[in-house]
């Protein structure tokens, strides 16, 4: 089965270390097959 990670809307500009770090952690322990990223990315 093909798992697959969605990232919406991630505003990054003003990038929150504990924030990123969690989301690293998150998918490094659901290892996507993909990660998808979409909507506003910029702030």
């Amino acid at each position: 089965m093909t798992t697959l990670a969605h990232i919406s809307d991630l505003h990054f500009g003003r990038e929150v270390s504990p924030v990123i770090d969690g989301l690293s952690v998150s998918l490094e322990a659901a290892r996507p097959d993909l990660v998808v990223v979409s909507g506003v990315t910029r702030t």
